[in-house]
């Protein structure tokens, strides 16, 4: 759910970074921009929790941490894209010693990483093509307009029956988006 998408955005700045496709995660200075609106922090309230120590733990932990597993269903427009089996593989990995608190240090990490979003970005070359979901509830759709100002070569496909997990719950579509854009920047 989005946890290396920011890196998976900068890696394109450094000199030796390429990268033709990505989804659900806006360029730092737009999600930046993001924070400082009423609508978003609304929406992105769970990462305000998370800054808390150990509380999250506890409360995800709680009964074979039900709550991540549920939360995948409750945010996702096609119930269906998540079986019992994708929610278990979820509950076994996050699981794992140390992979929860991991997931956490990632938005625990954010706010030391505002300042650095906010910075003045060059322009990336690489085409890139990002795919968002209509639905998302965690990231609103207006963090993707005006991407086209840090992206030269940038095209967005909107999925309207998918929320947050796009590649889950629209995989075809995805699919078929991607093919589409590699084939078009293919020599």
């Amino acid at each position: 759910m989005g946890r290396g998408d920011r890196l998976e955005f900068c890696l394109p700045l450094s000199p030796n970074g390429r990268k033709t496709g990505r989804s659900e995660y806006p360029p730092p200075a737009k999600l930046a921009e993001g924070f400082r609106t009423p609508q978003q922090l609304l929406r992105s309230w769970y990462m305000l929790f998370f800054q808390l120590p150990l509380l999250p733990e506890l409360l995800l932990q709680f009964n074979n941490y039900d709550a991540i597993a549920s939360s995948f269903q409750a945010m996702a427009l096609n119930k269906n894209a998540f079986t019992a089996t994708d929610l278990q593989a979820y509950r076994e990995a996050i699981a794992k010693p140390g992979a929860l608190t991991s997931m956490l240090n990632y938005y625990r990490n954010l706010p030391s990483s505002f300042s650095e979003m906010s910075q003045q970005w060059r322009v990336l070359e690489v085409p890139t093509l990002m795919i968002w979901g209509e639905g998302d509830p965690a990231l609103g759709k207006e963090l993707t307009y005006g991407t086209q100002a840090y992206v030269k070569d940038f095209q967005i496909r909107y999925v309207s029956n998918a929320s947050h997990c796009v590649q889950q719950e629209a995989p075809d579509l995805v699919n078929q988006y991607l093919h589409e854009f590699i084939d078009a920047i293919a020599p």
